[in-house]
């Protein structure tokens, strides 16, 4: 079986599962414990031994020295799911199908680090920060504990998180007293990063004029006290750490604030910092490019697969970012990095020469004397992308049932993950880097406070007025008129957001809430239609949200349909199967339920 493809290793899950429980690793003695590490949003050249002399990064500059930095290494996408869904399966977004945050869940058949080390006989614990890594997007599947508690909404468009302190804590307190024979693999992601930057005490004061620095160092710091724990328990020596983030931030630099939008080196260059341990496996240098080489990497170096680490070949590392497609009906970005060039597939396309212009502010694709570099690095992109199955993978996200499809067809909508991928990738869509002045607008119009609603709402409306077909203006003004409490233009907003092929929320809790109370106030008001749509959006968004399906199931229950309300019931919670079968017709909890 050849394990290699498109100038780069990759076997597939299966064959590190026939690896693992075949044994193939050196198993001189007890395996070494893994510790994988992630820090939100952290750019490379915004750490100490990447060259950054501002930041306060002591910790991870220690594990510098302790062991290998390597650079560059690229994320695949510069969001945190798909990210993380790459950097934990060793696959590309076009191949494990998640492209963007909150729309897409990660099935089931592509197996994670978590499963592999699990059949091997780890314990395994991961400690997440925000919502976008929820047990829901599929990323749980594997862990023996998965806590994904998150105590903190910092309100607008932002996603619930919870601070590295508390994230920490609850890594230390199962580090102190989960005691088992066999070796663990901890993942640990901080979100700390991320936009808004809000670091605390002493870090604010000292980075008051970059906060963005002060999150970074804060994090340091309780990164250091996870180390500490590490330490103190004896397992420091015996343990591989792989730290490194899931994409980088803007600040600005092409006129991008935070990420997701273009892939340029600021949000896609990445850091990864290994400290081996006592090393199995092959004794070969680390070599990596991509997010998705950490995989197959970390099971080399616990001795799992001795076949070598996954490595990008001349070829080049696979980017993209779908998100002007998805929330904005613009075109989206691919591209390829070599060491040295950087092209952008794009209606304007781009070439950078990263060497000469590591801020690639010189595009050379128009000139002449680069046709060729284009035209090769071109023709690579194309036969990297032709060996993703992207009519199976690009589907892979929250495809809806067939009853919602159904539902959605009838009514003149269509699927939105399904069909935003399915539309070909012409030039006549606008181009990202002319519509990045718009974008930030978009971002800016985002403070619901109630005093500020009212002028929220009306910068949303003018601004869907210069773009009708951007979908995530509808979403956003959606969610504005359902806090003004205003359910019929809520209902009208969400209605054209799902018949643009919305897909991408920037913040999915709001999304998923907002459709369901969307659906409950228009059964009200007898629009049993307009509920059919946000009910049926909803759990296109999240096939398996209790609150939706019970929403759902009450709205069904209504009707009379009792077998479909249910099936949704028993979906929702488990235990009201076990209910129904025994209350009598005349329960007033079946009546409670509308069932």
């Amino acid at each position: 079986m050849s394990c290699t493809g498109g100038g780069q290793f990759r076997c597939p899950p299966f064959v590190f599962v026939i690896l693992a429980l075949a044994g193939c690793g050196r198993d001189a003695g007890r395996p070494p414990n893994l510790v994988l590490v992630t820090i939100d949003t952290l750019r490379a050249d915004r750490v100490g031994c990447y060259g950054d002399r501002e930041v306060a990064t002591p910790t991870l500059d220690a594990l510098c020295r302790d062991g290998q930095k390597l650079d560059p290494v690229a994320t695949p996408a510069p969001l945190t799911l798909p990210a993380h869904v790459s950097l934990l399966t060793g696959l590309e977004p076009p191949e494990h199908g998640v492209r963007a945050n909150g729309a897409f869940v990660l099935r089931e058949e592509h197996h994670t680090l978590a499963e592999i080390l699990r059949a091997r006989g780890y314990r395994i614990a991961a400690f997440v920060g925000a919502f976008p890594l929820e047990r829901r997007f599929g990323l749980a599947q594997g862990f023996d504990i998965y806590d994904d508690r998150f105590d903190t909404d910092p309100g607008g468009f932002h996603y619930r998180e919870r601070r590295a302190a508390a994230v920490v804590d609850a890594s230390v307190t199962w580090l102190t007293h989960s005691r088992g024979d066999g070796p663990f693999l901890l993942w640990v992601h901080l979100y700390d990063p991320h936009d808004p930057y809000a670091a605390p005490e002493p870090f604010a004061s000292r980075f008051e004029d970059d906060p963005y620095r002060g999150e970074i160092a804060f994090v340091d710091a309780e990164l250091g006290r996870l180390f500490g724990a590490l330490r103190q328990q004896g397992w420091w020596d015996d343990t591989c750490v792989i730290v490194t983030a899931d994409h980088g931030e803007g600040l600005g630099e092409h006129g991008e604030d935070t990420h997701g939008f273009f892939v340029y080196e600021s949000t896609t260059r990445v850091p990864l910092i290994v400290k081996a341990g006592r090393r199995r496996g092959t004794d070969r240098p680390l070599v990596a490019r991509s997010l998705a080489d950490v995989m197959p990497m970390a099971l080399s170096l616990v001795g799992v697969a001795d076949r070598g680490v996954s490595l990008t070949a001349s070829t080049g590392t696979y980017l993209e970012s779908q998100m002007p497609q998805l929330d904005y009906n613009w075109a989206p970005l691919f591209a390829i990095r070599s060491d040295r060039w950087k092209y952008i597939q794009a209606p304007q396309p781009e070439l950078y020469d990263l060497r000469a212009d590591p801020g690639e502010r010189r595009n050379l694709a128009a000139d002449p004397a680069h046709a060729t570099d284009v035209q090769t690095l071109r023709r690579e992109l194309a036969r990297l992308t032709a060996r993703f199955d992207t009519a199976q993978t690009r589907r892979a996200g929250r495809a809806p049932d067939r009853e919602t499809a159904e539902a959605l067809r009838s009514l003149g909508y269509v699927a939105g993950t399904a069909a935003a991928l399915d539309r070909p990738a012409t030039d006549d869509r606008k181009d990202p880097k002319e519509m990045i002045g718009f974008a930030r607008e978009i971002y800016r119009a985002s403070d619901l406070r109630p005093a500020m609603l009212a002028a929220t709402i009306r910068r949303l409306e003018s601004l869907a007025r210069r773009d009708p077909t951007n979908n995530l203006i509808h979403r956003r003004l959606g969610t504005a008129y359902e806090r003004a409490d205003d359910p019929g233009r809520a209902a009208t907003a969400f209605d054209r957001a799902m018949h643009l092929g919305y897909v991408g929320p920037e913040i999915e809790a709001a999304t998923l809430r907002d459709y369901v109370d969307a659906g409950i106030r228009a059964e009200d008001r007898g629009d049993a239609r307009t509920a059919a749509r946000a009910f049926a959006r909803a759990l296109e968004l999240a096939p398996a949200d209790p609150h939706a399906l019970e929403a759902r199931g009450a709205w069904l229950a209504k009707r009379r349909r009792f077998g479909e309300a249910r099936r949704d019931f028993v979906a929702a919670r488990p235990t009201f199967g076990d209910f129904l079968k025994v209350a009598a017709p005349d329960d007033p909890r079946r009546k409670a339920r509308g069932y």
